[in-house]
Formats: C-alpha cells, structure tokens, sequence
C-alpha cells in the first residue's frame, strides 16, 4: 500500500503535467481561427481534472497518522482505490502529454497565415479521434475522484 506522503507527490506531479497539457492546448487552440468544439471540450476537461486534483492534494497533505484529519469519512475511500485511480491518471496524461508534444511541435509556417491555420486544423484532425478515446478515460477517473471527494467531504 502506497503511504499517503508518496500519493501526495504522485498529485503533484500531476498536477503539474496537468497544467503543461493545458498550457499547451491553450497555445495550440489560441492559434487556430474558431477553435474546434472538440479542442475546447478537451481543455475543460483537462482543467477540471487539474481543479480536483488539487483539492485531492489539499484533503492529503497530512505528513503523517498524527496530522491526519480527524474525519471518520477519510477511512471510506482506500488508499488503493486512489492509488489505482491516480495511476490510471498518470497513463492518460502521458498519452496525452505526447499528443500534445506533437500538436506543438508540429506548427509550421507564419503566425496566423492561412496555410498555418489550415495546417493546425489538420494536425488536430488527425489526433481528435485519439484524444477523444483519452478523453473518455479521463472523464473515468475524473467521476472516480469525484466520488472520493464527495465521500470524504461528506
């Protein structure tokens, strides 16, 4: 079983590969004309996983057995039900990570020239349908998480 300082950290880091996906999307969105509806679902989606991440590593800061709360609903949520959830976090962030990688790395041509616009639209064209397939996991392990923080905070 992972202790909680370690799962702390595990939050933290995503919290921080979270927030470079979504500085990068927003980059890539930002510049593309009429953002596609697909783009923009994938960034809230990202941002409102980023938002409960942070409020999971808010309710698990405690160093150790005696700064932990005393709130009897912490012990309804096992460690490794969020472990297992957080894991799957890390898998699709990286995934996505990657994706993102390319959409940034791939930009071409003059800033804001038509055949610059064109050439993101294709390049998200061309990973919308993976990044959909991330998205439903994510959407997973956010309703997961979701789920936790309701059962503590209860």
């Amino acid at each position: 079983m992972a202790d909680p300082l370690s799962i702390a950290a595990s939050v933290a880091g995503l919290l921080a590969i979270s927030s470079k996906v979504i500085f990068g999307l927003n980059t890539f969105a930002s510049a593309i004309s009429h953002t596609p509806k697909s783009l923009q679902r994938v960034v809230a989606e990202v941002v409102a996983v980023n938002r409960i991440l942070g409020e999971v590593q808010r309710l698990i800061a405690w160093q150790s057995d005696a700064e932990r709360p005393n709130n009897p609903s912490l012990d309804l949520v096992q460690l490794d039900q969020l472990v297992t959830t957080l894991t799957g976090c890390v898998l699709v962030f990286s995934e996505l990570e990657k994706h993102m990688d390319d959409l940034v790395g791939m930009e071409s041509g003059v800033s804001g020239s038509k055949p610059r616009i064109v050439w993101e639209r294709m390049l998200w064209t061309r990973k919308e349908d993976d990044i959909e397939k991330l998205m439903d996991d994510l959407h997973r392990h956010k309703t997961s998480l979701s789920l936790m923080l309701n059962i503590i905070q209860w």
